[in-house]
């Protein structure tokens, strides 16, 4: 179940209720002074969704060791064989 952020337009309250999508419903019919307000979340995005990393292709490969071996201090992925093409292997 979700929680849900509500502001009560009469004591300009904010707070939190963990209800299901079909209380939340109710909830808003029972009570119109309390509107559900959105909060703004910091979300993972997925670099191949954005298609920052090109998933097709050759390249694919080498650039998801290119991002790991400069992100991760210490590994040894820019040595390893994990660097050679896979026509290569």
């Amino acid at each position: 179940m979700p929680t849900y952020t509500y502001h009560n337009n009469e004591t300009n309250e904010d707070f939190e209720l963990f209800q299901t999508m079909s209380e939340r419903e109710q909830y808003l019919i029972d009570n119109p002074r309390t509107q559900q307000t959105l909060v703004h979340t910091t979300a993972h995005i997925d670099p191949i969704m954005l298609g920052r990393l090109n998933k097709e292709g050759a390249n694919f490969q080498s650039q998801v060791i290119d991002r790991i071996a400069h992100t991760i201090p210490g590994n040894n992925m820019k040595n390893s064989r994990f660097r050679q093409n896979i026509k290569e292997i």
